[in-house]
């Protein structure tokens, strides 16, 4: 397989859009891939801008191929990381008058990008992302995720051990003034024919919360068809927000 490896500047030459490229090389025939992701994600200190690492790796496959050049069996495979390149994205602080005109906005289908949102001790800051960025692990506080050792992590009600951010069908950052530092990622909603909204899956991390507590081992406990039947009503009367 090495006898097979071209020089990788050859393809990172070429234009962004063109993700592979094939070489003839004797009876085989090689396909050079390009995958690009992102890693290492943090703010910087003044919170005007978030840093990320780009790793470009190529992935060379080899092929036996037929006379007409088209693959016939695969070879083998090898991975090789070409380069790690660091960029930012501009990070503007907003207040909470505009980051409602801003969801308003995406709700109306008048804002179709997907947004970063930032909390930290009161102050909100905001980031529009150019392409889809994984957030699920990152270099913000450390990574860390609050509500996955909490105790309150159920949608029951508060009385009962419960917490809002779990029974909200759609969360907004915003709406829990006891998170005092987080972020999550606001894509557009849009919608079906039949007028259903649907939107992509968030992330929504909990740094630093006051209504944490250490997860303990306890009894399992259930709603009651009371609390169902207006959790399900509650549910209904979002929705039709929408149609």
């Amino acid at each position: 397989m090495k006898k097979t490896i071209a020089d990788f500047a050859k393809i990172l030459e070429a234009p962004q859009e063109e993700l592979y490229r094939l070489e003839e090389k004797g009876d085989m025939l090689i396909k050079y891939s390009i995958s690009k992701n992102t890693s290492n994600i943090r703010l910087n200190y003044r919170r005007t801008r978030i840093v990320l690492d780009t790793t470009t790796t190529v992935w060379i496959s080899a092929y036996e191929r037929y006379d007409n050049g088209n693959p016939k069996k695969f070879i083998a495979k090898k991975k090789d990381l070409v380069k790690i390149d660091s960029f930012s994205i501009p990070l503007k602080e907003v207040t909470l008058e505009e980051l409602e005109e801003i969801r308003k906005l995406q709700k109306t289908k008048n804002l179709a990008v997907t947004l970063f949102l930032f909390k930290e001790y009161g102050k909100y800051y905001l980031a529009e992302l150019e392409s889809e960025i994984s957030f699920i692990k990152t270099k913000i506080y450390n990574d860390v995720h609050m509500c996955k050792e909490c105790s309150h992590l159920s949608a029951l009600p508060d009385n009962r051990g419960g917490c809002p951010k779990v029974r909200s069908c759609r969360k907004k950052l915003e709406k829990y003034p006891f998170i005092d530092v987080g972020y999550q990622t606001i894509k557009r909603i849009s919608f079906s024919n039949d007028g259903t909204p649907t939107w992509g899956t968030e992330i929504f991390d909990v740094i630093e919360c006051k209504n944490f507590e250490q997860k303990k081992e306890r009894l399992k406990s259930s709603m009651t068809m009371k609390e169902k039947i207006a959790l399900r009503d509650s549910l209904h009367d979002y929705l039709k927000d929408f149609t």
